[in-house]
């Protein structure tokens, strides 16, 4: 399984303009095969910033992310809406585990 951590930066007057593009990304992302996850969260301590979690079946299941029409757009687009470098971590992970909260 493929991980990537993504941390995006956004400028505050940006943040509509974000969201509603990556609304449509992450809709579009979810009905890839091989996409286990797409997920948007914003950080509570540090508005306008946000995270992807984004789980993958394997490698080939993430280069057909990257080459997907949606996700091609989505980078070429961030430019402008950042306030920041982006921060892209990517785990490779033989197992995983849930775990009972409690």
């Amino acid at each position: 399984m493929i991980v990537v951590h993504t941390v995006l930066p956004i400028r505050p007057d940006a943040r509509a303009d974000f969201l509603a593009a990556a609304s449509a990304v992450i809709k579009a992302s979810n009905a890839e095969p091989g996409v286990l996850e797409y997920h948007l969260q914003e950080s509570v301590a540090n508005p306008n910033t946000f995270t992807t979690i984004e789980r993958y079946t394997d490698q080939l299941a993430l280069d057909a992310h990257l080459g997907s029409e949606h996700a091609s757009t989505a980078i070429a687009a961030l430019p402008p809406l950042v306030s920041g470098a982006p921060k892209v971590i990517k785990y490779v992970a033989d197992d995983g585990i849930e775990l009972p909260l409690g």
